[in-house]
């Protein structure tokens, strides 16, 4: 088994294994984020559909949750009375 000549041939045990790489991931996320910012500016934001249609997608699932949530307590509220109903005699 071949041995090491001195430390010196070893890589240093007391530093970040990557330093190089979270810098470069650091510059290019901070740099993708600024030139997002930059791409779309706020009025051109505003007009555009999309975001209509996105609005228009969480009022319709509102209504729907709601629509769910009444027909839930519309069956409980049956299946109360149901039970609550005394057995006909004779049967």
């Amino acid at each position: 088994m071949a041995q090491a000549d001195s430390v010196l041939s070893m890589p240093p045990t007391n530093t970040p294994v990557d330093t190089t790489r979270r810098r470069f991931l650091l510059a290019v996320g901070g740099g993708t984020a600024a030139m997002l910012g930059a791409t779309i500016p706020e009025p051109a934001a505003l007009h555009d559909p999309v975001f209509g249609l996105i609005e228009a997608h969480r009022k319709a699932e509102a209504a729907h949750l709601a629509a769910i949530k009444e027909l839930t307590r519309l069956r409980l509220r049956r299946t109360r009375r149901v039970r609550n109903v005394a057995p006909i005699a004779g049967s």
